[in-house]
C-alpha cells in the first residue's frame, strides 16, 4: 500500500498502480490497516471506513481509496502548477474545519489551465482562485450566518464579524445552506469589460462555461485569499470601491458583494439593477466537481 501511495504521489498513473492492491487486501480487515497507514486526510479515511461497515463490495471500497490517493496527488499538482489559486481544505483552517470535501481532478486540473475568461493572454488561475465550498464547516452547515459565525471568532475586533450586510439579505439568505460540497473558479476581480454597465449587459457578456457568481462562494473566496495570502491580499479595490452583483436577488435587484475595510466584508441590496459605473461589475465564476 505505501509503495502504491508512493507512485501515486509521484505521477504515476492511476492504472498501472491497481495490481498493487490485488491479492495484498484480499479481506477487509488486512484493508483497514492499509486506510490507517496511507497519508489520508481524516475525512478520506472514514468516508472508507463507513463504506465498509455499510458492507461495499471491497473492490468498490479500493476504487474509492484510489480516487482519493490520486485527489491528494492532484492537490500537489495544483500547488505546483497554480501557486496561490487553490483554496481548500488546508486554507479553510483558518476559519473552521471543512468536511465532506470532494476530491480534486484531472478535469479541475485541465480547467485552471484553459484561458482566463478576463484576460486571454493568461490561464485561468492566473486571473482566478479555486475556492472550496463544503456543505459542512465544523458540523454545521455552510450558511451566510454560520460564516458570519466563524468571521466574528477569527476578526473578533470587528462586533460584528464584518462591515455590514444588510438585514433583508440576512432575513432571505441567512440561513439558505451553499448544498453538497463543491469547487469553484472565481475570478479576483470583476471583468473589465463589465464596469459602466446595467445588469441585463453584464449578464450579455458573461460566457459559459462561466456565469453570474452566487454571493456565498464569493464571500468565502474574498475571506479566505485575505487570511493565506502573504499581504493579506483584497479582491476587492478602495478607489474606486468594487462591488460584483450577484446571481440571488433581494427587492428586485441582484445582491452585491464587496469590501469597505481590510476584512470588512459587505453584502448588500442595495443597488438598482439599471445602475452602471465604474465600481460595479461582474465577477464570473465556474462551478467544478459537482
Amino acid at each position: 500500500m505505501r509503495q502504491a501511495a508512493k507512485k501515486i504521489e509521484s505521477g504515476i498513473p492511476l492504472a498501472e498502480v491497481k495490481h498493487e492492491l490485488e491479492g495484498k487486501t484480499s479481506d477487509f480487515i488486512n484493508f483497514f490497516r492499509y486506510i490507517d497507514s496511507a497519508p489520508l486526510s481524516h475525512d478520506s479515511k472514514e468516508e472508507m471506513r463507513d463504506a465498509i461497515n455499510k458492507k461495499t463490495p471491497l473492490d468498490q471500497v479500493k476504487a474509492l481509496f484510489l480516487e482519493h490517493m490520486g485527489s491528494a496527488s492532484l492537490e500537489e499538482r495544483v500547488r505546483n502548477e497554480c501557486p496561490g489559486c487553490l483554496m481548500g481544505r488546508k486554507e479553510w483552517t483558518h476559519l473552521g474545519v471543512a468536511q465532506k470535501v470532494p476530491p480534486l481532478t484531472e478535469e479541475i486540473l485541465a480547467a485552471l489551465h484553459e484561458t482566463s475568461p478576463s484576460d486571454p493572454t493568461k490561464e485561468a488561475w492566473q486571473t482566478g482562485i479555486l475556492v472550496l465550498v463544503p456543505e459542512i464547516v465544523d458540523e454545521k452547515p455552510l450558511t451566510l450566518n454560520r460564516l458570519v459565525e466563524l468571521m466574528k471568532k477569527k476578526f473578533p475586533d470587528i462586533k460584528s464579524g464584518h462591515a455590514f450586510i444588510t438585514v433583508p439579505v440576512v432575513a432571505k439568505y441567512g440561513e439558505a445552506p451553499a448544498g453538497k460540497s463543491h469547487w469553484e473558479l472565481i475570478e479576483r476581480g470583476v471583468l473589465p469589460s463589465s464596469q459602466n454597465k446595467n445588469f441585463q449587459e453584464q449578464e450579455a457578456i458573461v460566457k459559459a462555461p462561466y456565469e453570474v457568481p452566487e454571493f456565498l462562494p464569493v464571500a468565502v473566496g474574498i475571506i479566505l485569499n485575505y487570511l493565506n495570502s502573504e499581504n493579506e491580499e483584497r479582491l476587492f479595490r478602495d478607489s474606486p470601491q468594487t462591488y460584483t452583483r450577484c446571481k440571488e436577488m433581494v427587492s428586485g435587484n441582484h445582491v452585491l458583494v464587496g469590501v469597505s475595510t481590510a476584512v470588512g466584508l459587505e453584502v448588500s441590496h442595495h443597488g438598482d439593477d439599471s445602475d452602471a459605473f465604474n465600481g460595479l461589475g461582474v465577477r464570473v465564476r465556474r462551478k467544478l466537481g459537482h
